[in-house]
């Protein structure tokens, strides 16, 4: 049987009639990428993440804030205008509304740079990933848990970026080691799980968390509710292993949800094996 190596997999929100606005891109030893189309403001979030993904350099990343920009200064024109035509089809409220706002949309992108190496970039609160097997440790690109419960940074496809949402870094990686890019709900559920394998060394900042009262908690205190968790048995493996078919996918999300332990949105994923 042939070992699949890695997947790019986008699953909309588990409703009737969803509207997904998510987008992701797998070029296998090359690139991964995410982008998450926030609809809470602006039009054609969709459209803006997709035309994002599709438009990623192949060869290398962004070493800082100014070359995204310029990166997003020479091909917003041509979705801006095509958006544009768009809204004044549909009449003079869309059109004021992507003047006034524009779209939106995160993220999150893995280059790979060297046989041992894969450059990240993020804008907003898309994750890059990064699993050791020998060492059994998961590095990540965001902050702390209670992170995700603050407004994102988002690109726009008619301002410019502000510099303090730009982040980069490298993953030094071995065989058998797993990158993957996630949007903003799986993130969250993976790095609350993996907060949740140390429990003692984060209990401070787990009671903290707990006593805000934010939607995050209460996911995190259906979680505290597991047994004891190991990372890569009972998180990691489960979830890649079913990132190879939507259908696998979608049945392992809906028992997330099931659960309590994950948000509703839309879900991407795109992982590979080093």
């Amino acid at each position: 049987m042939k070992t699949m190596k890695g997947r790019a997999i986008t699953l909309p929100k588990r409703e009737p009639n969803p509207l997904c606005e998510d987008a992701s891109r797998l070029i296998p030893g090359r690139l991964l990428a995410v982008a998450d189309g926030a609809g809470g403001g602006g039009l054609y979030a969709d459209l803006w993440a997709q035309y994002l993904i599709e438009h990623l350099p192949t060869e290398a990343g962004f070493a800082n804030a100014e070359a995204l920009d310029g990166w997003l200064s020479g091909i917003w024109e041509e979705f801006y205008n095509a958006c544009e035509r768009q809204a004044q089809q549909s009449g003079s409220f869309y059109l004021n509304k992507f003047y006034d706002e524009g779209s939106f949309s995160t993220l999150a992108a893995l280059w790979r740079v060297s046989p041992r190496s894969y450059y990240w970039v993020t804008y907003g609160d898309s994750v890059a990933f990064h699993y050791s097997r020998r060492r059994g440790t998961l590095s990540h690109s965001f902050g702390a848990l209670r992170d995700f419960s603050l407004p994102p940074y988002l690109i726009n496809c008619k301002d410019e970026l502000r510099p303090e949402g730009f982040r980069s870094g490298y993953f030094a990686v071995e065989p058998g080691d797993c990158v993957f890019v996630t949007s903003d709900a799986l993130a969250q559920y993976i790095v609350m799980m993996h907060l949740l394998t140390d429990r003692q060394t984060h209990q401070e900042e787990i009671t903290q968390l707990l006593a805000t009262g934010l939607r995050q908690s209460n996911y995190l205190r259906r979680a505290l509710e597991l047994p004891t968790i190991h990372l890569w048995r009972d998180v990691l493996r489960p979830l890649l292993s079913c990132a190879t078919t939507s259908r696998h996918f979608a049945r392992h999300i809906d028992s997330l949800l099931r659960l309590g332990l994950l948000a509703p949105d839309d879900y991407s994923i795109v992982w590979s094996k080093c």
